[in-house]
């Protein structure tokens, strides 16, 4: 297991929590500018979970005798990490919030199933629709991969096609396209979203092809100090007032930089970087990064319904940041419980 992934994963969900919550701490200059594109977090969590599953097929697949059942086992263990806290965390809201809900039984079975989110229980929730389907694809796509690579065809013609089709579909809705759903199409929808697909399937090849090659960390940290600045750049939200047209390439530059930068981070193996996203809190963050994505913002609506008749004249300030700190509490104590009770069982027979 990679440690470093885990630093990824944490900061992955600590940009979508901030992004959520920044309106807390809107007396503190130029925080809400910085935060301000932090759902691309999301993005972040697409390009490590398509790293990580297209590693696997990468090293397992090849070896086994039986192509059949790894494939079902792979579907196995994907859905016994995702369904079981998925399905407990709607029912909880659902109960919670029955009386502005519009149950049918086939908005239900839709949802149960991953096919859509018509029942709005949990906002969160589209990425998983969306990861679903990479499950279900990413399995499609290794065949090909590995038929064009038997004869001599480059593995990285698969996953660029990939990133090439998501982003001429973002340029024609962005460009050619101005309805009503145009936005919720860029942000939810498989098609813009599966160049992270493609992203980490390139960072596995790359990884595994080079991971026996040490690179030198006084050229290793250069280059990825150099990607974090651009980063800050791409997060920074008032690129967008300044140059409009630039909204047309902030996802992919995004995911280019997250890529370049965990491919690095994960060879250099020895810099200041590798120690810091190894770090126990950094560990122990990413453990709960599933819990804290489903349970944060849910959490944050029901603290400020609770509290808004507070935050009134002088006081606002303080109880806004006071609410701020509730809510982290609240939710990092509900995550470890969750964590504990939900996913923790279905992770060991996941194992087993």
């Amino acid at each position: 297991m990679l440690k470093e992934l885990d630093g990824f994963r944490a900061l992955a969900v600590t940009l979508v929590v901030l992004f959520h919550v920044g309106f807390y701490v809107n007396a503190i200059p130029g925080f809400n500018e910085i935060i301000g594109t932090g759902y691309l977090g999301v993005q972040v969590f697409f390009i490590l979970s398509s790293l990580l599953l297209s590693r696997q097929y990468l090293l397992y697949y090849p070896q086994t005798t039986d192509k059949k059942q790894y494939t079902i086992s792979f579907f196995r263990k994907r859905l016994l990490r995702i369904v079981p806290l998925y399905l407990v965390s709607s029912a909880v809201l659902a109960i919670l919030n029955y009386q502005n809900l519009t149950f049918s039984l086939w908005n239900m079975i839709k949802y149960v199933l991953f096919i859509s989110d018509d029942l709005h229980i949990n906002v969160v929730t589209w990425s998983l629709l969306v990861e679903v389907r990479f499950y279900l694809l990413l399995p499609v796509i290794m065949e090909v991969l590995f038929y064009l690579k038997q004869r001599n065809v480059s593995v990285f013609v698969v996953p660029v096609v990939i990133i090439l089709y998501s982003y001429t579909y973002r340029y024609v809705q962005l460009t050619y396209f101005n309805d009503k759903d145009m936005l919720e199409r860029l942000y939810s929808s498989l098609s813009s979203n599966i160049d992270c697909l493609g992203w980490g399937i390139i960072a596995a090849v790359i990884f595994e092809k080079y991971k026996g090659v040490l690179l030198r960390q006084n050229l290793t940290v250069p280059v990825i100090l150099i990607l974090l600045v651009a980063i800050y750049a791409i997060m920074h939200v008032r690129y967008h007032h300044y140059f409009p047209g630039l909204q047309k390439l902030i996802v992919p530059v995004n995911n280019i930089l997250w890529t370049s930068l965990i491919t690095l981070v994960m060879l250099a193996k020895t810099t200041i970087f590798n120690k810091t996203l190894s770090a126990q809190v950094a560990v122990y963050i990413s453990m709960l990064s599933y819990s804290i994505y489903l349970w944060h913002l849910p959490i944050r609506v029901y603290i400020d319904t609770l509290l808004t008749k507070m935050m009134t004249g002088a006081l606002a300030k303080y109880m806004m940041l006071t609410e701020l700190a509730l809510v982290i509490v609240v939710t990092m104590i509900v995550s470890a419980l969750s964590y504990r009770f939900i996913e923790k069982p279905f992770l060991k027979k996941k194992v087993a």
